[in-house]
């Protein structure tokens, strides 16, 4: 009982916070205290999101049912990519999950998205919210991205915190591929990767791709997770800023991009090769509605 009172505060406190939930306060009460009611009705739910998508949710599914609390969970990053993609854009979602991020792209952009996701059981998953949807422009592969081809042991127990381990009881073995030598139908645009640790590997086995003109930039996670591999962050961000992309702030409110001097280190580093054709590009965008607000 105490645990989920300490939630139900954490996730009050943090509406007063969050840049979407904040503009109807009560709205998202109403939205926390339905979810928290209905998640332990029901084992499994439907839910509306951005222009009716539906997604599939559990107690449980922590950073997804962020999405229902607070219509973005991460707003900063989501809304970015939102004003940035349309239907000419080729979006890679590696470490995908349920499809967060996928379903916005695929769904709201239109644009070309393949989605990448180890686990079996995340995968299967974001499938059948993809099938929920008829969405025919998004491709779903079950495998890894990495630095070389081969396979790797992996948790498949922690949902988003899925991550590679060593050969043990409660591992699985899955496929890994480098991004380079995936068939892609056009050069990817944008790349959002989620690997708990492993993005550093990702990055140095898609040069190529990341070298294509078509590349605008790419969202990266770096949270710490990379330091359980013996991977340091500085070294990632070097081999970035060699290959032409740099750190970036998103200014949402006036659709305008800031270099970074200092990153970040507990969440996403959005960074950028292309300055002026994404700078254009979120110019350009058109509004779309959420819950009755512009965004």
């Amino acid at each position: 009982m105490k645990k989920n009172i300490r939630t139900l505060v954490n996730l009050f406190i943090k509406s007063f916070t969050h840049p979407f939930a904040k503009r109807n306060i009560f709205f998202t009460f109403y939205r926390i205290i339905r979810w928290q009611i209905l998640s332990r009705i029901r084992p499994v739910l439907i839910e509306s999101w951005v222009n009716d998508i539906k997604v599939i949710c559990k107690k449980g599914d922590t950073g997804f049912t962020g999405n229902l609390y607070f219509g973005l969970h991460e707003y900063e990053d989501m809304i970015f990519m939102l004003h940035l993609l349309d239907k000419d854009d080729v979006f890679l979602d590696i470490g995908s999950n349920l499809g967060s991020y996928s379903l916005l792209a695929g769904g709201i952009c239109e644009s070309k998205t393949f989605s990448l996701e180890p686990s079996p059981s995340s995968f299967n998953r974001m499938i059948k919210n993809i099938e929920l949807n008829n969405f025919e422009n998004v491709t779903c592969m079950n495998i890894g991205a990495g630095n070389e081809n081969g396979s790797f042991f992996m948790t498949d127990s922690k949902g988003p915190e899925n991550h590679l381990v060593t050969e043990s009881d409660d591992a699985i073995k899955v496929e890994i591929k480098r991004i380079d030598d995936i068939k892609f139908e056009s050069n990817p645009t944008f790349i959002k990767i989620d690997t708990e640790g492993t993005e550093f590997e990702v990055i140095r086995g898609g040069l190529k791709v990341l070298d294509s003109p078509e590349m605008i930039g790419l969202l990266a996670e770096i949270n710490g997770n990379n330091l359980r591999y013996n991977q340091k962050t500085n070294e990632m961000i070097q081999f970035l800023n060699n290959l032409g992309y740099h750190a970036y702030r998103y200014d949402y409110s006036n659709k305008e991009l800031h270099k970074m001097n200092h990153i970040k280190t507990n969440g996403n580093t959005l960074f950028i090769k292309n300055y002026m054709k994404a700078s254009q590009k979120v110019k350009d965008y058109k509004p779309n509605q959420l819950w009755g607000k512009d965004i």
